[in-house]
């Protein structure tokens, strides 16, 4: 387990926070991978992802709930501006 302390800088309009190559080597992630991160109790956890779906099948693999039907569309309302249909 690694310890460190890091500091969150402005990064434009938004925070970050910088990760060094051995930060990233030792939780397996590489350049321009996507990490999953999850906020619980006060804490950060970023897990890298490895294996992003590819199709919409790939996506909804395990999904057991019932296909959205016309019922379930929301209703946007009229024109109001210069919208292109």
């Amino acid at each position: 387990m690694k310890i460190a302390i890091k500091e969150i800088k402005k990064w434009g309009n938004s925070k970050g926070i910088l990760l060094s190559k051995a930060d990233l080597e030792q939780l397996g992630a590489k350049d321009n991978n996507k990490l999953q991160m999850t906020i619980s109790n006060g804490k950060i956890t970023l897990v890298p992802i490895t294996d992003e779906p590819k199709t919409f099948d790939d996506l909804f693999i395990g999904y057991d709930g019932e296909p959205l039907g016309d019922s379930d569309c929301f209703e946007w309302g009229g024109n109001v501006g210069r919208e292109i249909l």
